[in-house]
């Protein structure tokens, strides 16, 4: 039996929170071992019954010899994104993981944990201030210089439509952000810890996002929402919970010159944008699948 297993998350938000369904599954398969999580997001793996310990690249002083040096340690750091299933679009990313480290994999999804104070924390500072339904939007992903990447990201004045249409029905529209990415007219900018955003995923009334930490987030919640692809594919990184929209914009411009193992880079890069328009969702299906009821059950207590 192996003591440690250490699993690294080379990635983001979105990316460590798909890992948690691949520890599940690896906890199954070794439930005496003590897994260890090496990543750059280690608030997502507080209270996961599933891991022993959580580190932080760059905060693994002695790490060698607590746990690798004269141990009998698994390792488990390589990437799914440098697989042939990935690249050609094959299978979810959660099955592209297990198989590459021959876990058996039986449907585990994402899960996160929250304690209730945490829970009360947010209710108190946040929801409690706010006298209006909320609207929950993540329009844009990542941090990219330009704070937008057509690649992934909803077109601002689509955005825009959709945020005016919700206002004016009396919502309150909070947008998830970076501190570099746009805001939306009409929005107010939702800069908390992640933890914080989660739960605020939790208290909302009407959520559209993008292929990005959100749509994972409300995924492992249980919490189904509108979703909109252009680049990636629902296949590989969505759930079936979720509403997927792909965009259906005609591909004009193909440009691969520069590619090396994918069409366009997913920062977005102004010369690969391969379309001849500005606006490439239908914002009326958007609003349509926004309103659509979807029954759920809460996981925590509000």
């Amino acid at each position: 039996m192996n003591e440690y297993i250490v699993f690294e998350i080379k990635g983001g938000v979105g990316k460590n929170v798909i890992a948690t369904a691949v520890v599940k599954a690896l906890k199954k398969q070794y439930p005496e071992s003590k897994i260890l999580i090496v990543t750059a997001w280690d608030d997502l793996w507080y209270n996961n019954p599933n891991v022993y310990k959580i580190f932080k690249f760059g905060e693994l002083k002695y790490f060698y010899d607590d746990y690798i040096k004269d141990k009998n340690t698994k390792i488990m750091i390589l990437n799914p994104y440098d697989t042939d299933d990935y690249i050609y679009n094959r299978k979810h990313l959660i099955n592209i993981w297990c198989e590459l480290n021959n876990i058996p994999y039986n449907g585990e999804q994402p899960e996160l944990f929250f304690t209730q104070r945490e829970i009360s924390y947010v209710k108190n500072t946040i929801v409690s201030k706010i006298k209006q339904p909320i609207f929950l939007i993540q329009p844009f992903g990542g941090s990219y210089e330009e704070g937008y990447s057509w690649a992934r990201d909803i077109p601002v004045s689509d955005a825009e439509k959709i945020v005016s249409h919700y206002n004016k029905l009396g919502y309150k529209t909070l947008q998830i952000k970076s501190e570099k990415q746009i805001l939306i007219n009409g929005a107010e900018g939702l800069t908390r810890p992640m933890r914080e955003i989660a739960i605020m995923i939790l208290y909302s009334d009407k959520r559209l996002f993008i292929d990005s930490a959100s749509q994972h987030i409300a995924a492992a919640l249980g919490i189904p929402s509108t979703v909109c692809w252009i680049i990636n594919k629902p296949e590989v990184f969505g759930y079936n919970m979720h509403d997927n929209i792909i965009t259906d914009a005609e591909i004009i411009h193909y440009t691969t010159q520069k590619s090396y193992l994918q069409p366009y880079d997913i920062t977005g890069k102004p010369n690969e944008f391969p379309f001849d328009t500005k606006s490439i969702f239908n914002v009326n299906e958007i609003i349509k699948s926004i309103d659509k009821d979807r029954a759920y059950d809460i996981p925590f207590e509000l």
